[in-house]
């Protein structure tokens, strides 16, 4: 705080927003600082004079929000942490809160803020912060409110354990929880928490499948409990296929203002709303600018990507699954990353595909992924080859599970014949699905190569489909073994009556496309579909 003035003027300033923080318990902004009903001055700069907020849901002097200028706004003021102006909303009266951006903008530090300053009103309470897969909260929200209390040496204001962060002046304390679905799991984590004031969502864009309930749950919870409660949701924005843009957006002129908002306040945010960036950081964002151009304005810009715009899957559409004779389950191994199961079936007469969403989650072991698919170990699993460890242990507990056949140009050829078959998504799960193919879009760098984003899915889908091709019910629709995945395909001669030579895997599905078509009889049994 050395470069604040104490001029008398402030001095009078600051003892009158004291005296307002005792009087109300409540945690009270002024100029550069952010004074607490215990008298401390925190050097926080939220962008607001007067009462942050109010348990009663009126906060005095809503409007009065400080330019930069009048707090002398410096990212980079010793021992002072500045707020851009956007992000005052997130203090104020607005029972639900959609803070988006791109990457960098600082959206997550100053939720970190708002959660932290609000365990320093003086009713207790509790304030839950939620995030998919508990595994990586630590490097995230956690990590940012931890860093903020040692800042500002607040170290003996709290009690600080594994996913708690509890305030020992006011017994106020924040719990934070990892979730990995949607409305059932996050009924779990409320169970037992009384007097819930606040609820952040960090990565809520992971939350698409039981939006609408999810919330109303939520709000039920906190409403009836004598606080002004608030649910803070931050996320970047994804396709306009998801579930937060249809419910809090699609109606608007520009889904990525800053206002209120039929139920909400949305704050838009991105890299070029924090100050606090350093050179290397800019230059990498200015590089994608220039090479990356869609992506720039996507990740980085926060901008939400129309639907189909560079899409790879779109012959789909939402059913109800069916049961074939060539089923068979894909696995997509992750950690950090999703790990993604998806159970698909083909009618190779109809060129169909039948696909059922069993799995999509981080954090996932090898052990949690056996727990959860041992209803399915009589069914041919077809796991990444490039975990083989995990494979050979599937095999050795009872699995039937082969490695998926990689090489050069598997991936584009398995991609451009599942574009040939029909998709039918089973209903239970079909927006998580949906989101992901309207999310899944080839590299702009590289025409032949898909983007990492929203893979997990269709990579699933692609080692299950290349699979059930390889093995079709009819017996005529073989891959060579040995040459899978090299990037010729030639098929098997010894199992392939109909192989004609030199031909493709893409050849040999047009030609038998094309012959069943012109006949009348449509007697697909002799071409495997």
């Amino acid at each position: 705080m050395s470069d604040i003035k104490y001029t008398e003027e402030f001095k009078r300033g600051l003892s009158k927003a004291l005296q307002e923080s005792v009087s109300t318990g409540q945690v009270v902004g002024y100029d550069r600082l952010t004074v607490t009903p215990q008298g401390k001055f925190i050097p926080i700069d939220t962008g607001l004079q007067g009462v942050i907020l109010s348990d009663s849901g009126k906060s005095t002097n809503k409007k009065n929000v400080q330019r930069d200028s009048d707090a002398m706004r410096d990212a980079n003021a010793e021992g002072v942490f500045s707020l851009n102006r956007k992000f005052a909303p997130i203090f104020q009266d607005n029972a639900i809160v959609m803070n988006q951006g791109g990457r960098g903008s600082g959206k997550t530090k100053a939720g970190a803020v708002a959660i932290l300053l609000e365990t320093y009103k003086t009713k207790k309470r509790n304030i839950l912060a939620l995030r998919f897969n508990q595994g990586t909260i630590k490097d995230s929200i956690f990590s940012e409110v931890e860093a903020l209390i040692s800042k500002f040496d607040l170290e003996d204001d709290f009690d600080i354990q594994r996913d708690t962060i509890k305030n020992k002046l006011t017994e106020s304390q924040i719990l934070f929880k990892g979730i990995k679905a949607g409305e059932r799991d996050v009924k779990d984590k409320l169970k037992g928490i009384t007097k819930l004031s606040y609820v952040l969502i960090e990565e809520a864009a992971d939350l698409n499948v039981g939006l609408d309930e999810t919330i109303e749950l939520i709000q039920g919870t906190m409403r009836d409990l004598g606080f002004f409660y608030r649910l803070h949701l931050i996320y970047n924005p994804r396709s306009k296929a998801h579930s937060i843009y249809k419910r809090f957006l699609s109606r608007l002129e520009n889904s990525n203002f800053n206002g209120e908002a039929d139920e909400a306040y949305i704050i838009s945010t991105s890299y070029k709303d924090n100050k606090a960036l350093g050179a290397g950081y800019l230059k990498t964002i200015e590089k994608a600018k220039e090479l990356r151009h869609t992506t720039y304005l996507h990740t980085y810009l926060g901008q939400w990507q129309d639907i189909g715009a560079g899409q790879i899957i779109k012959n789909f559409e939402v059913g109800a699954y069916q049961e074939w004779d060539s089923t068979a389950i894909g696995v997509d191994f992750g950690f950090r990353d999703e790990t993604a199961c998806v159970l698909v079936s083909a009618n190779h007469k109809t060129s169909t595909l039948y696909i059922k969403l069993l799995l999509n989650a981080s954090e996932l072991t090898a052990e949690d992924i056996k727990y959860q698919m041992s209803n399915y170990i009589d069914l041919k699993l077809i796991g990444d080859s490039a975990r083989p460890e995990i494979i050979e242990d599937f095999k050795r507990d009872g699995f039937q599970m082969l490695p998926s056949k990689k090489g050069a140009g598997s991936v584009k050829d398995g991609l451009d014949l599942i574009q040939d078959w029909r998709i039918v998504i089973d209903s239970e799960r079909a927006e998580e699905v949906v989101e992901c193919f309207n999310g899944y879009f080839w590299d702009e760098r590289r025409a032949d190569k898909p983007n990492h984003n929203n893979s997990h899915i269709p990579d699933a889908l692609r080692y299950a489909f290349m699979f059930l091709c390889d093995n079709s019910g009819a017996g005529n629709y073989f891959l060579g073994t040995n040459d899978y995945g090299n990037g010729n395909h030639r098929f098997n001669r010894a199992k392939n009556p109909n192989y004609k030579a030199g031909e493709t895997l893409a050849d040999s599905h047009i030609r038998r496309k094309m012959k069943s078509w012109s006949n009348d009889s449509r007697d697909f049994d002799g071409y495997g579909f």
